[in-house]
């Protein structure tokens, strides 16, 4: 391995920046387009892990944390491991967003200035209206994913209250509320993990589109 491309893919682990990613990448003969596309397709992989970690989750609020199974003490430790898991998964589908919206924003920039250069009216039309196609799509399907975070969110904060609550208060005279809560936080989750399905399923569209495109 020549020194030129141990530096780069140095350069890729040292610095999470969106920019130098993409630019230590493209020295290694990538395009904008394929990375873009490589992060879409990894975006699922995250998804689906999410969805996973709420569906086991809410399998242990059922089975393990309602009615008197254990102590509010042992119920405020294990739902703190839950809380902390799926914390990772929903910030690893957040990472993943903002690192494709950061890539896009780059390739379309890289799009405009490259179809303006062009001495044919004809070529710069058709590739600015491509450009706009593209554009709209992207735009569209992450609109649609950027909901499904928002709701991973909310019902993450609504299981940290949880366990913020049970921390303050670890005694049995609280067990009632807290079930009544966990139950409201269940049918949530349920909702949310349909949410993560269909959001999947937009993933799944969107990457055969990309492709298309090839």
């Amino acid at each position: 391995m020549n020194k030129l491309l141990v530096g780069t893919i140095s350069l890729f682990f040292l610095c999470s920046c969106t920019t130098v990613y993409y630019k230590s990448w493209e020295l290694l003969g990538r395009e904008k387009r394929d990375l873009l596309s490589s992060n879409i397709e990894s975006l699922k992989g995250d998804q689906e892990d999410a969805k996973e970690e709420f569906s086991e989750v809410l399998e242990r609020m059922r089975l393990e944390y309602s009615g008197d199974k254990q102590s509010i003490a042992e119920t405020y430790s294990d739902l703190k491991s839950d809380y902390d898991d799926l914390k990772s998964e929903v910030d690893d589908v957040s990472s993943r967003l903002d690192r494709i919206d950061g890539l896009a924003e780059a390739l379309f920039q890289e799009w405009l200035v490259e179809a303006n250069e062009f001495d044919s009216r004809d070529y710069r039309k058709k590739s600015l209206a491509k450009r706009g196609e593209t554009m709209r799509s992207f735009n569209k399907y992450m609109k649609s994913t950027r909901r499904m975070e928002t709701s991973m969110k909310q019902s993450l904060k609504a299981l940290q209250d949880e366990v913020v609550f049970l921390k303050h208060n670890l005694n049995s005279q609280i067990v009632r509320q807290f079930n009544v809560k966990l139950a409201n936080i269940e049918k949530d989750m349920e909702k949310i993990i349909l949410r993560i399905e269909k959001s999947i399923q937009g993933t799944d569209t969107y990457i055969k589109e990309i492709r298309r495109l090839d």
